[in-house]
């Protein structure tokens, strides 16, 4: 490589997403990617990244692999997911990955309070075309 060529990683790879995205060591990136979504409705400054891998209770049943899994500050849990191939279950997938953080909330004599749970998925693909889940979507262009 040249010394002025310069690499760049592509973001919408498991890879380039995960590493800009998913790493504490670049949390500021999230950080500023998230309020940026919110406009101000919502200030984060700080996350708390997760396992990215949830496994069932049962032993048969199925497995919850996220891309990035965070927590705010106040408790808000984010679910980031990169799809770039469309796929007819990938509404139902994202269904199935954030009731698993709705029901990973849950704890022994809890009063069901809980915490909001924001799942933010890149496609390249409308994610309505076709879905028979009432997805509550927005572009956003950064």
């Amino acid at each position: 490589m040249k010394p002025d060529e310069t690499t760049f990683i592509d973001l919408r790879t498991d890879f380039g997403f995960k590493r800009l995205f998913g790493s504490a060591s670049r949390s500021h990136l999230l950080i500023r990617f998230i309020n940026a979504l919110f406009e101000g409705r919502m200030v984060v400054t700080e996350v708390t990244f997760h396992d990215k891998e949830m496994l069932p209770p049962d032993p048969a049943g199925k497995r919850t692999v996220y891309d990035v899994y965070c927590t705010t500050e106040t408790g808000s849990h984010f679910i980031l997911e990169m799809q770039m191939s469309d796929s007819a279950n990938f509404p139902k997938r994202v269904l199935f990955y954030t009731s698993a953080a709705v029901v990973a909330q849950g704890q022994k004599g809890y009063d069901y309070a809980l915490n909001p749970i924001y799942t933010v998925i890149f496609t390249n693909f409308n994610l309505r075309a076709g879905s028979t889940i009432n997805v509550n979507a927005r572009a956003v262009s950064l």
